[in-house]
Protein backbone atom coordinates (compact mmCIF):
# COMPACT_ATOMS: atom_id res chain seq x y z
CA UNK A 1 0.00 0.00 0.00
CA UNK A 2 0.69 3.58 -0.86
CA UNK A 3 1.45 5.61 2.99
CA UNK A 4 0.61 8.67 1.20
CA UNK A 5 -2.11 7.96 -1.93
CA UNK A 6 -5.35 9.48 -0.45
CA UNK A 7 -7.37 6.51 -1.76
CA UNK A 8 -5.90 4.02 -0.53
CA UNK A 9 -5.66 5.55 2.91
CA UNK A 10 -9.13 6.12 2.95
CA UNK A 11 -10.21 2.69 1.79
CA UNK A 12 -7.83 1.12 4.23
CA UNK A 13 -9.67 3.25 6.95
CA UNK A 14 -12.90 2.74 6.10
CA UNK A 15 -12.07 -1.03 5.83
CA UNK A 16 -11.26 -1.27 9.62
CA UNK A 17 -13.72 1.33 10.48
CA UNK A 18 -11.86 3.95 11.74
CA UNK A 19 -12.63 7.29 12.24
CA UNK A 20 -10.36 10.36 13.43
CA UNK A 21 -10.03 11.53 16.94
CA UNK A 22 -9.61 15.52 16.92
CA UNK A 23 -8.82 14.41 21.50
CA UNK A 24 -5.75 13.01 19.89
CA UNK A 25 -4.93 15.37 17.34
CA UNK A 26 -5.17 12.33 14.22
CA UNK A 27 -3.79 13.80 10.56
CA UNK A 28 -2.68 11.28 8.20
CA UNK A 29 0.05 12.35 5.76
CA UNK A 30 -1.73 12.44 1.86
CA UNK A 31 1.60 14.45 0.26
CA UNK A 32 4.79 11.77 0.16
CA UNK A 33 6.96 15.00 0.13
CA UNK A 34 6.21 15.91 3.89
CA UNK A 35 7.34 12.84 5.62
CA UNK A 36 10.79 12.23 2.98
CA UNK A 37 11.48 15.75 4.02
CA UNK A 38 10.51 15.01 7.81
CA UNK A 39 12.67 11.90 8.04
CA UNK A 40 15.77 13.81 5.84
CA UNK A 41 15.82 16.56 8.51
CA UNK A 42 16.15 14.10 11.64
CA UNK A 43 19.20 13.10 10.48
CA UNK A 44 18.54 9.83 11.22
CA UNK A 45 20.81 7.09 10.32
CA UNK A 46 21.62 3.58 10.67
CA UNK A 47 23.83 4.16 13.95
CA UNK A 48 20.82 6.12 15.39
CA UNK A 49 17.37 5.04 17.19
CA UNK A 50 14.33 6.56 16.26
CA UNK A 51 10.85 6.42 18.83
CA UNK A 52 7.37 7.78 16.82
CA UNK A 53 4.90 8.55 18.72
CA UNK A 54 1.46 7.84 16.97
CA UNK A 55 2.83 6.41 13.20
CA UNK A 56 -0.80 6.38 12.42
CA UNK A 57 -0.76 4.03 9.22
CA UNK A 58 3.07 4.28 9.10
CA UNK A 59 4.13 7.04 6.45
CA UNK A 60 6.74 8.65 8.51
CA UNK A 61 7.82 5.63 9.95
CA UNK A 62 8.32 4.03 6.41
CA UNK A 63 11.07 6.72 5.51
CA UNK A 64 12.48 6.69 9.30
CA UNK A 65 12.72 2.94 8.76
CA UNK A 66 14.73 3.71 5.54
CA UNK A 67 17.44 6.12 7.49
CA UNK A 68 17.47 4.97 10.95
CA UNK A 69 19.15 1.83 12.65
CA UNK A 70 15.74 1.07 14.08
CA UNK A 71 12.59 2.85 14.32
CA UNK A 72 10.07 2.16 17.72
CA UNK A 73 6.23 3.33 16.45
CA UNK A 74 4.24 3.24 19.17
CA UNK A 75 0.49 3.82 18.40
CA UNK A 76 -1.92 4.49 21.69
CA UNK A 77 -5.25 4.57 19.49
CA UNK A 78 -6.43 0.98 19.80
CA UNK A 79 -8.83 1.43 16.62
CA UNK A 80 -5.66 2.25 14.89
CA UNK A 81 -3.71 -1.27 16.02
CA UNK A 82 -4.87 -3.41 12.96
CA UNK A 83 -2.70 -1.23 11.11
CA UNK A 84 -0.09 -0.17 13.25
CA UNK A 85 3.18 -1.94 14.33
CA UNK A 86 3.49 -1.89 18.24
CA UNK A 87 0.15 -3.19 20.17
CA UNK A 88 -0.92 -0.92 22.96
CA UNK A 89 -0.88 -4.20 25.47
CA UNK A 90 2.83 -4.67 24.75
CA UNK A 91 3.88 -1.22 26.14
CA UNK A 92 5.01 -1.26 29.71
CA UNK A 93 4.07 1.31 32.06
CA UNK A 94 6.74 3.34 32.46
CA UNK A 95 7.38 3.30 28.08
CA UNK A 96 3.58 4.92 28.07
CA UNK A 97 5.15 7.49 30.56
CA UNK A 98 7.86 8.25 28.51
CA UNK A 99 6.15 8.17 25.73
CA UNK A 100 3.23 10.86 27.31
CA UNK A 101 6.36 12.88 28.74
CA UNK A 102 7.83 13.22 25.07
CA UNK A 103 4.88 14.12 23.41
CA UNK A 104 3.70 16.66 26.61
CA UNK A 105 7.47 18.15 25.95
CA UNK A 106 7.09 18.65 22.23
CA UNK A 107 3.81 20.03 22.81
CA UNK A 108 5.12 22.54 25.24
CA UNK A 109 8.40 23.38 23.48
CA UNK A 110 5.83 24.39 20.20
CA UNK A 111 3.75 26.73 22.47
CA UNK A 112 6.94 28.75 23.56
CA UNK A 113 8.83 28.56 20.36
CA UNK A 114 10.19 31.69 19.48
CA UNK A 115 10.92 32.74 15.76
CA UNK A 116 14.71 31.94 14.98
CA UNK A 117 16.65 33.22 12.37
CA UNK A 118 19.49 30.99 10.78
CA UNK A 119 22.62 31.89 9.68
CA UNK A 120 21.81 31.35 5.77
CA UNK A 121 18.84 33.93 6.43
CA UNK A 122 16.53 31.18 6.73
CA UNK A 123 13.97 31.78 9.62
CA UNK A 124 11.72 29.25 11.48
CA UNK A 125 8.63 31.06 12.86
CA UNK A 126 6.76 30.52 15.90
CA UNK A 127 3.43 28.99 15.85
CA UNK A 128 0.64 30.89 17.29
CA UNK A 129 -1.32 29.20 19.93
CA UNK A 130 -4.50 29.24 18.05
CA UNK A 131 -2.53 27.60 14.93
CA UNK A 132 -1.32 25.40 17.31
CA UNK A 133 -4.86 24.43 18.71
CA UNK A 134 -6.41 24.06 15.23
CA UNK A 135 -3.87 21.91 13.79
CA UNK A 136 -4.44 19.47 16.94
CA UNK A 137 -8.30 19.43 16.06
CA UNK A 138 -7.60 19.11 12.46
CA UNK A 139 -9.09 22.22 11.60
CA UNK A 140 -6.41 23.81 9.49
Amino acid sequence: MEHCDFAAIEALLRRHGFHFSKSMGQNFLIDATVPAAIAEASEAGEGNGVLEIGPGIGALSHELCRRAGRVVAVELDKALLPMTLLHDDAINPLFRAVAECVEESVLSSLLHAETVTGSADGAILRMKPEELLNLLEGTE
